[in-house]
């Protein structure tokens, strides 16, 4: 049976990567507090979020027909069952299942970044209060974040978690987590002559993983001071 070729999940998937990408270069303002190429700014908290839904509707697009074939999927489950599969879980069984590789060993760095964005998205999706005793998976995470020298804390100031994961650091970390991932996939269907398949693939250019140096590019080019310093402080290594 040939595999539908809809265009839906390359829509969402654009859509979503080129909201997480604007939101990060528009908090490059000078009125923003900051450090570096690191801007505060609030709008930004729910970068994690984006990127995951970015990343499950490539995944849906790319394997979900394939495994909706029947009535009930290969696993044995209705559609509502794989509805209810975590973005964890559908990364590592859909690419074994059907092309019988793995995007990521489980000792990779790469799944690392990728598990701390997913344990972000998921305390904000279900968010209870920036203060409340957070589990052990979140401030795992945090401290991870904190130790890459991503997060931030107002000075003369008492924030939540929320409130020091709202950076353009962090942000352009679920951005290049977020693109090695997709590449890593496009990869898979390279390998495998399965990139016809999947209309994401045609776009496959605009994923891409923004540098120090193009961040810096881009303030030189807004005229604010790659050393500027703005009532605020990176979390040293603890």
């Amino acid at each position: 049976m040939t595999k539908a070729n809809f265009d839906v999940g390359s829509s969402v998937a654009q859509a979503g990567w080129m909201v997480l990408t604007q939101q990060y270069w528009d908090s490059f303002n000078d009125n923003l507090d900051g450090e570096g190429i690191n801007f505060y700014d609030t709008r930004l908290f729910y970068a994690p979020v984006i990127a995951i839904n970015v990343w499950e509707s490539i995944l849906d697009e790319v394997f979900r027909n394939d495994i909706m074939l029947y009535e009930e999927s290969i696993f044995g489950e209705k559609e509502s069952g794989l509805e209810r599969l975590s973005v964890v879980t559908k990364t590592k069984i859909y690419p074994r299942i059907l092309t019988n590789k793995t995007i990521l060993k489980k000792d990779d760095d790469l799944w690392s970044d990728f598990k701390n964005i997913c344990t972000l998205r998921n305390e904000i999706v279900h968010f209870k209060s920036s203060l409340y005793e957070a589990p052990n998976s979140l401030l795992k995470t945090v401290k991870s974040l904190r130790d890459k020298k991503i997060t931030v804390h107002l000075e003369n100031s008492s924030t939540g978690w929320i409130n020091e994961i709202s950076t353009s650091e962090v942000s352009r970390f679920c951005i290049n987590t977020l693109s090695q991932m997709i590449n890593k996939l496009f990869e898979i269907l390279e390998e495998t002559n399965n990139q016809d398949l999947a209309p994401i693939y045609r776009v496959r250019g605009l994923f891409k993983e923004i540098t120090i140096e193009d961040a810096k590019k881009k303030m030189v080019s807004k005229g604010i001071s790659v050393d500027r310093v703005k009532n605020m402080y990176l979390f040293p290594n603890e």
